[in-house]
């Protein structure tokens, strides 16, 4: 299998991804629930006055991480998925709909509180973020047992 394709997979069966972002000196992480398109771009939607959201207003530099959950650890073999990329709230409302929809479409519960565009935009305070990934670095022991560090470069 392609790395782009298991890049995908392993992003289809986990939903929640640790963000972090930078002020300063100071780093931080958050965990948000997370959709994606066909480009491994990433999509979620937080409150503008979140510290990671004020931090990416600052700084659009993240880095982010997703884990497999290993129930036996050294048993098992390890994966893990580690993120390099800029963030940013989508502000233009053709875009932003194109991100809510492919959210909703994996998150259809979240339509009680992002019912429509007006939700993720104007003077409501949430917004639709989108990261945009540079680098994939997939730790798959699994499918790569003699070499398990295998990255994606995004060219853009």
């Amino acid at each position: 299998m392609e790395i782009r394709d298991l890049i995908a997979t392993y992003l289809k069966e986990y939903p929640l991804i640790s963000i972090a972002t930078v002020a300063g000196q100071s780093p931080w992480i958050s965990n948000v629930y997370f959709s994606f398109n066909d480009q491994l771009d990433l999509f979620f939607i937080s409150r503008t006055f979140r510290r990671h959201s004020k931090e990416i207003a600052e700084n659009p530099s993240i880095a982010a991480s997703i884990c497999k959950p290993h129930m036996k650890p050294f048993e098992m073999p390890c994966r893990g998925l580690q993120i390099e990329g800029k963030c940013r709230a989508i502000e233009d409302s053709q875009a932003a709909s194109i991100a809510l929809a492919i959210y909703m479409d994996r998150f259809p519960a979240s339509r009680k509180l992002h019912a429509s565009i007006d939700d993720v935009t104007g003077s409501i305070d949430r917004r639709i973020y989108q990261i945009e990934p540079q680098r994939y670095v997939l730790f798959d022991e699994e499918n790569f047992s003699t070499n398990p560090q295998q990255e994606l470069i995004i060219q853009r």
